[in-house]
C-alpha cells in the first residue's frame, strides 16, 4: 500500500471514514463503500471493536447499545470484499487485540486511534503484523509520539550485520538495547 498514489504528492491519498456510521447495518456499510468509490476515495476505513471487552455482563443495556453499532467479523469481511471489488484499499482502526488478530489478513493498513497511542500491547500487535500503520497524534505531545516511534523502531530493528549484509563473525556491536 502506498499512501501516495503515483509516487507524487500532487494527488492526496483519500481515506473515506466509515467508522461506525453504518450503525451496525452491513447494508449501510456497503452503500458507504459504493459512495466512497464514486467520490474518488483511495481507501475506506472502519472502526472495529469487541463490545464484551468494554462492558460488564451486568450492564445489559449498554451492551445492547454497543452491539447495535458493531459489524460482525463476517460483515467486516463482506465490506472488505466490496472495497476490493471497488478498487479501494481497506483500512481499519482496531480497538482491541482480538480484532487485530482476525483483521491482519484483511487490512492494507491499520490506523491507531489517538486514544490508543499508549495502548502498548495493541501497538505491539499491530507493529508485528507487518502492515503499514497510521497513527493519530491529536492528543499527544512530542514525548508520546517519540516514545511510540522509538518503540516501533526497536521492535522492528535488525542487527547491524544483517542490515548491512555483513558476515556476523566480522561484526562487533557495542552498546546495549534499552527499553523505552
Amino acid at each position: 500500500m502506498k499512501l501516495l498514489n503515483s509516487g507524487s504528492i500532487a494527488k492526496p491519498y483519500l481515506i473515506a471514514e466509515i467508522g461506525n456510521n453504518h450503525e451496525g447495518d452491513v447494508g449501510v456499510a456497503l452503500e458507504l463503500v459504493r459512495e466512497a468509490s464514486t467520490a474518488g476515495a483511495d481507501a475506506i476505513k472502519l472502526q472495529v471493536f469487541t463490545p464484551s471487552l468494554y462492558v460488564r455482563e451486568s450492564e445489559t443495556e449498554r451492551m445492547r447499545q454497543l452491539e447495535r453499532f458493531r459489524l460482525t467479523a463476517d460483515d467486516v469481511r463482506g465490506v472488505h470484499d466490496a472495497a476490493k471489488t471497488a478498487g479501494l484499499d481497506f483500512v481499519c482502526t482496531p480497538f482491541d487485540i482480538p480484532c487485530v488478530e482476525w483483521l491482519s489478513p484483511l487490512v492494507d493498513a491499520f490506523k491507531i486511534a489517538s486514544g490508543d497511542n499508549d495502548f502498548a500491547e495493541l501497538l505491539d500487535r499491530v507493529a508485528v503484523s507487518g502492515k503499514p500503520v497510521i497513527v493519530s497524534t491529536s492528543r499527544r505531545g512530542l514525548f508520546g509520539w517519540r516514545r511510540s516511534l522509538f518503540g516501533w523502531m526497536l521492535q522492528n530493528s535488525s542487527s547491524t550485520a544483517s542490515y548491512f549484509a555483513l558476515p556476523p563473525n566480522r561484526v562487533v556491536e557495542l552498546g546495549s538495547r534499552i527499553e523505552i
